[in-house]
Order: structure tokens, then sequence, then C-alpha cells
């Protein structure tokens, strides 16, 4: 019969062992997508702040092609693309848009026509979020591990 003292060597190489995140990161890619939308909706970047209104000419444009007026929108291939790059293995998480457009409207280029409108990020609240998941996350392993020390 092995000692409490081999039981909790045992638990602990548990622990840095392989593991799978996969139901961890599939909590984070739903925020991600849940937050994502959202902001995409409410016309702000992860910060909350507004994007850049949309010129003149843009507006006119719309108007007169029958597009909607809201920003990044015409006929919402964007907004349907969002989460169309998603892929979960249980160490990674790579979650985003197929759009090739989007990287005109997200990256930190400089610009001079098309002004950023950030479609992707987190904001301190869902950094926090997340955190606090994986905390729960691997205090749980850590409970797990130590099933049956006692």
């Amino acid at each position: 019969m092995a000692s409490s003292w081999e039981q909790l060597e045992s638990a602990i190489r548990g622990l840095s062992g392989p593991k799978d995140y996969g139901p961890l990161l599939q909590d984070v890619a739903r925020q991600v997508r849940d937050d994502t939308r959202e902001r995409f909706l409410n016309e702000v970047d992860p910060d909350g702040n507004a994007w850049p209104e949309l010129a003149e000419s843009t507006k006119a444009k719309k108007a007169r092609e029958g597009y909607p007026q809201a920003k990044l929108v015409e006929v919402g291939h964007l907004w349907m693309s969002l989460g169309s790059v998603e892929e979960i293995t249980s160490d990674s998480l790579e979650w985003g848009t197929s759009d090739p457009k989007a990287v005109f409207h997200d990256s930190d280029e400089p610009r001079s026509l098309i002004p950023k409108r950030q479609i992707v990020g987190f904001d301190e609240k869902a950094m926090q979020k997340i955190e606090d998941e994986t905390a729960d996350f691997v205090e749980q392993e850590v409970l797990r591990s130590l099933d049956g020390l006692t």
C-alpha cells in the first residue's frame, strides 16, 4: 500500500503531465464569440470606444446602393464570418474571421483612407473572466489529482 507521501507525489506528477484544456478553451471561445458579436452590433472596439463615424461619401454610397448605414456592413459577409476560424485542441485556441477584409479594419498598420475599427480583442473585464475561469479549471484539476489522498 502506498504511503500518503507517495500518493501526494503521484498527484503532483499528474498535475505536471499533459492536460486537456479543451473544455476551458471551449468556454473562452464562446466568450470571445459572444463578446465580439455584441461589440460588432454596438459598433465599439474591445475597450468600448465607438468606432469612427462613416465618411459622408460612404454614407451616400450606402444610401445610393441600398446598403444599411451600419459600420462594416454591406451585405453581412464580415458579420457572418465572425468565428469562421475556430480551432480548439487540447492546448490551443485559434479564433477569428476568414474574411480577408477584416485585417484592413482591425490592424495597427498606418492608414489614410480606412479608419481603424477593431473587431477582435479583449477588454479588462473579459480578461478577468478568462483568468477566473482558468483559475477555477486549475483548482478543479488540483482537486481531481488530490482526490484519493484522503
